[in-house]
């Protein structure tokens, strides 16, 4: 079988949501913590965790949907000198059982507020979700993320292949 050109495409602006595993409060939640995010009438302008240690993590889901996940963008905090210096990729299949990507490699990430850090997967992973755990930081973890995978293009031949699985099973 042919392989079909990728198109990559954002999660969380396709509906993919967050998570955290702390939040600072109510005004620093987890769904502050998408790409370019800015401080609207409630909120600052990113996720804060709610600790400081390197047990943290955000998180993006896409609702039982398996992803090919390709690469991870992140940004710090556009309102405050805080952001994620260094973090690993986690992601799992089943919510239970999390693996480490590329071999547990430290991405990484932003040396400022506002500029985007896009870090490709050596290796993509088929994930449910995945987590971006901050190593090192400045000032306080705080991010904003995008999480990119490739969806393949539509083809006659997939059509029909999807066709005919359907027409065998009814």
């Amino acid at each position: 079988m042919l392989r079909q050109p990728q198109k990559e495409l954002p999660s969380i602006t396709f509906g993919a949501t967050l998570r955290a595993s702390t939040e600072h409060d109510q005004a620093h939640r987890a769904e502050f913590g998408y790409l370019n995010y800015v401080q609207g009438r409630v909120g600052c302008s990113a996720w804060a965790a709610g600790v400081v240690d390197i047990n943290q993590w955000l998180q993006v889901a896409w609702g039982g949907q398996k992803r090919k996940v390709t690469s991870i963008a992140t940004q710090g905090r556009a309102d405050a000198d805080q952001w994620v210096k260094e973090y690993v990729v986690k992601y799992t299949l089943d919510g239970e059982t999390w693996y480490l990507a590329d071999n547990g490699r430290v991405f990484q990430g932003n040396a400022d507020r506002n500029t985007v850090k896009l870090q490709p997967l050596q290796n993509p992973v088929l994930a449910r979700s995945v987590r971006i755990c901050p190593v090192t930081w400045n000032g306080h973890i705080s991010m904003r993320c995008e999480v990119y995978y490739e969806e393949e293009e539509e083809t006659p031949a997939k059509a029909a292949q999807e066709k005919t699985c359907k027409t065998s099973f009814s």
